[in-house]
C-alpha cells in the first residue's frame, strides 16, 4: 500500500495515528537523490545528467517499475533525454553504469 521499504511497523503506527507522516514516493526519491549528490563529487554537467535520469527513474517507480540501464539506452526517447551511452561513459570516467546503479539504490 505504501511501498515504503525503509519503514517499520512503528512508522506505520505513527502514520495511522496522525503523529508522523510517511513520506511520499516523490519525497523519498528527492531526498535520496539530494543525499547521493552530496556524498559524491560530481561536476555540474554530471549533476544535470543525473537529474534527468532521476526523472526517468521516478516516472517508472511511480508505476512500480524498476528500469534497467540497458532499457535507458535501448530507448530512443530516453537516449534523446540523457544522451548516448558512449558520451555518458566518457563524462563519468567510464563508471556511468556504476553511478547509475548506485543512484537507483540511493533513491529507492
Amino acid at each position: 500500500m505504501y511501498n515504503y521499504q525503509q519503514g517499520n511497523i512503528w512508522d506505520f503506527f505513527l502514520h495511522a495515528s496522525g503523529i508522523k507522516k510517511i513520506p511520499t514516493l516523490e519525497e523519498r526519491i528527492e531526498k535520496g537523490f539530494t543525499e547521493y549528490i552530496k556524498r559524491n563529487n560530481f561536476t555540474d554537467e554530471q549533476i544535470r545528467v543525473l537529474e534527468k535520469i532521476k526523472s526517468i527513474l521516478a516516472q517508472n517507480y511511480v508505476k512500480n517499475k524498476k528500469i534497467k540501464p540497458e532499457e535507458i539506452f535501448s530507448s530512443p526517447v530516453y537516449e534523446q533525454i540523457v544522451g548516448r551511452k558512449e558520451e555518458l561513459e566518457k563524462n563519468f570516467a567510464n563508471k556511468f553504469i556504476e553511478v547509475l546503479n548506485n543512484l537507483q539504490y540511493a533513491i529507492i
